[in-house]
């Protein structure tokens, strides 16, 4: 191995199965992320039932008349409210074209992946189980599972705070997703959150956090 070429396989993440190859540019893991998201996707998740909410018993969209629904589903979205002031000061990360053309794909794509499996298929499948053991337990999973997969690589990704935030996510989904028997919100919060926050950016270390 050359002094310009660092190779790195790392584990595949619980989720969706990415193995994260870098090279000492970054472009190879930026498409590799991009890329393997977007093959998922291809792979036989059916979309149409996260988005839309036809899940099992699902009430297909946010009751309005149920002020519980209604405030569970505000909460997801204004956790993602952080990270717009991320985005104004940092989208010129975005110019390149090997950053934004993964950068979209995987906005798009992964919350569809991610939301299908720590939401729809973790929360479905231990459904019998109190909503106090399942909520949290797939919440300190999906931390997890960005501290062992993308924060090997990723500074900001293994930052305390991202992995508390991350958790927190991951319960106000939840909670949505049992009320509302749809992952329309948390996919579209989601979706959000990935884009708004420089996700790609984040995995290539073009954005750190202040002071790392």
């Amino acid at each position: 191995m050359d002094g310009q070429t660092a190779i790195c396989l790392v584990f595949a993440s619980f989720s969706d199965g990415r193995w994260h190859i870098y090279d000492s540019t970054g472009r190879t893991i930026s498409w590799c992320v991009g890329v393997g998201a977007l093959g998922r996707g291809l792979l036989g998740v059916d979309m149409r039932r996260c988005v839309l909410g036809d899940w099992e018993g699902s009430s297909r969209a946010m009751d309005a008349t149920n002020p519980g629904q209604v405030v569970m589903v505000a909460t997801a979205f204004v956790l993602v409210l952080p990270t717009i002031p991320m985005f104004l000061s940092s989208w010129q990360l975005l110019k390149p074209v090997y950053v934004w053309f993964p950068w979209l794909i995987f906005g798009l794509v992964n919350p569809v992946l991610e939301e299908w499996y720590w939401r729809g298929s973790l929360l479905d499948a231990t459904r019998t189980w109190s909503s106090w053991i399942t909520i949290p337990g797939t919440s300190v999973l999906f931390s997890l599972d960005h501290l062992w997969s993308k924060g090997v690589t990723s500074v900001a990704e293994r930052n305390p705070v991202f992995l508390i935030y991350a958790f927190v996510f991951g319960v106000v989904f939840g909670i949505v997703y049992k009320k509302t028997r749809s992952l329309r919100w948390p996919v579209v919060a989601h979706a959000l959150a990935d884009l708004l926050g420089l996700s790609v950016p984040v995995f290539l270390n073009l954005w750190v956090p202040p002071g790392r």
